[in-house]
């Protein structure tokens, strides 16, 4: 038998105004990533893509940027966006909007400072983000107030995975712990 132990006092990450609440979870499969988006922006919350597989180039904000499988793309809110369609370098991805963000020293439903460069590389931890996301979505296709609930509460756990990477205090150790959970949980 093998038990892990919590090691340190549990302190809620979202308290006070920072309650963020999951608004929706979409998954784009590469048969229909082919089809137009037009450009557009979302007034009151984050979005947030994480690119499964495939390769093609987005639009954010005045910007060009390449992504490709394991990159995660933020999207505050307001930023403009869209995606360039490659119909040879197909895209999967899920889409996660998140609404009621405030985080310290950001404005509100930004996840990022506005000057920051949005895509950031998650292949270290890919296969969990993956599997958060495919959690959520089977959650809420079910569609109960249960399910709603289990999905904010994932939610959360992905947002706790990831802020770490978009404030560049991941550390290798980090990085260790979930390559050995990414093969656990294949």
């Amino acid at each position: 038998m093998i038990q892990c132990f919590v090691k340190h006092a549990y302190e809620p990450v979202f308290t006070g105004e920072n309650q963020p609440r999951l608004l929706y979870v979409s998954r784009i499969d590469p048969a229909k990533s082919i089809y137009p988006r037009v450009m557009h922006s979302h007034k009151d919350f984050v979005e947030l893509i994480l690119v499964r597989s495939g390769v093609s180039k987005y639009f954010i904000g005045d910007r060009q940027q390449y992504v490709c499988a394991g990159d995660l793309i933020v999207y505050n809110s307001g930023v403009l966006h869209d995606e360039a369609i490659w119909s040879e370098h197909k895209l999967s991805i899920y889409c996660l909007a998140i609404g009621g963000i405030a985080l310290p020293g950001l404005r509100r439903d930004a996840l990022i400072s506005d000057k920051a460069q949005p895509v950031y590389s998650c292949a270290a931890c890919l296969p969990v983000l993956e599997k958060l996301c495919e959690m959520m979505f089977d959650a809420l296709r079910v569609g109960t107030c249960q399910s709603e609930k289990f999905a904010q509460l994932l939610m959360e756990s992905f947002l706790v995975k990831i802020l770490p990477v978009l404030t560049g205090t991941e550390t290798k150790e980090e990085s260790e712990e979930e390559r050995v959970l990414s093969v656990r949980i294949r």
